[in-house]
């Protein structure tokens, strides 16, 4: 399995086309989709939620509160080690484009993370 973890805070101008770009994937094997929002002040969460709803087995997303990263917590480690369920991980800002066959994976091993191919 493949998870494709996205990282988003305040990408409300950028996020539909992003995950837009997560559910059109034709692959041949399962992916999932985890959105990290980091407390965004602004629409970002509602539209996550929306696609989260409508692809519900796509999306396991996870909604913050408090901004994680103006705390200095490693939400990496966070999502490698405690959420993400597949063996190869891409990752996508939710300011970006995404496509499967130019991304970058990692492949999970333990609690390291080694990188496999190199990032696009």
């Amino acid at each position: 399995m493949l998870s494709i973890v996205c990282t988003t805070y305040n990408h409300e101008k950028y996020i539909r086309e992003t995950l837009d770009g997560f559910v059109i994937q034709k692959t041949s094997f399962p992916f999932e989709i985890i959105v990290h929002d980091d407390a965004s002040s602004d629409r970002t969460p509602n539209i996550v939620k929306e696609y989260e709803e409508k692809y519900p087995l796509l999306f396991r997303n996870i909604y913050r509160k408090e901004n994680w990263y103006s705390q200095g917590k490693n939400i990496w480690e966070y999502l490698f080690v405690n959420v993400v369920k597949g063996k190869y991980i891409a990752i996508c800002e939710g300011d970006r484009s995404f496509e499967i066959r130019k991304a970058g994976f990692l492949f999970r091993t333990s609690y390291r993370i080694f990188n496999l191919l190199s990032s696009c």
